[in-house]
Parts: C-alpha cells; structure tokens; sequence
C-alpha cells in the first residue's frame, strides 16, 4: 500500500531537511528561546511499519542526534490512555485524539514562560 511503500525508501531530501531544523533550532537557541521536544504517538499500524523501516531508523538517529547536539536530556512523549479512537486515520488524529494533544500542549505553554516547539511525526 501506499504507506508502507512511501516507507520502504528513504527520500533523497531527508538528510537535508535535518540540515534545516538543525539550523532553525540554532537560530531560535540564538534568541534565547527555549524548546520542548514533544514525540506525538503514532497509530499502531504506522508505528510498526516505521519501526521495521530504513526510514524510521533515520528518524530515531536524527532524534538522538539532536539530543546530543542541544544537550537534551529527555523528550515528552505523549501517552493517550484512551480505549476510544484518536485516529481519523494512519497520519491524522481526530476530534478526539486532537482535543488530549490540544490539552497537553496548552498545559505545557502555560508553565513555560517562552515556548517553541518541535513536533516529531
């Protein structure tokens, strides 16, 4: 299909879109912003094709990566225990499951004083 297709290669432009969110985060470290690194969950079906991926494989390093680069000790992971549905579908949450990130993330604005964020997907 075409999701497990789209990860079964890695695209040529990948390493260079790194290249970019390395010197995005430079430039916002620059001006004294601070960043919360937040892994969103990923519906189960898509999570076990990326993880058996070259691209998922990627992805992780990249994450490591930035850990070592910006001296990042931790990411917030959301967790949903939920028994309902929070995928509209294998990219995209729903109503529901876009209300918990929507919570989450303004609970966290609001015990930072100055927030950017860096959403992985």
């Amino acid at each position: 299909n075409l999701i497990s297709n789209t990860y079964s290669r890695v695209p040529d432009y990948i390493f260079d879109k790194q290249a970019i969110i390395i010197t995005a985060i430079d430039n916002l470290l620059q001006k004294n912003c601070e960043i919360l690194m937040i892994e969103l969950p990923y519906h189960p079906i898509l999570k076990e094709i990326e993880t058996n991926s070259a691209l998922g494989k990627i992805t992780d390093s990249f994450k490591e990566t930035l850990c070592e680069r910006f001296h990042i000790n931790s990411i917030d992971t959301v967790k949903i225990l939920s028994e309902k549905n929070i995928f509209y579908d294998l990219t995209h949450f729903n109503k529901i499951g876009n209300k918990i990130i929507t919570d989450y993330l303004s609970m966290k604005i609001r015990t930072l004083e100055s927030t950017d964020f860096i959403v992985f997907e």
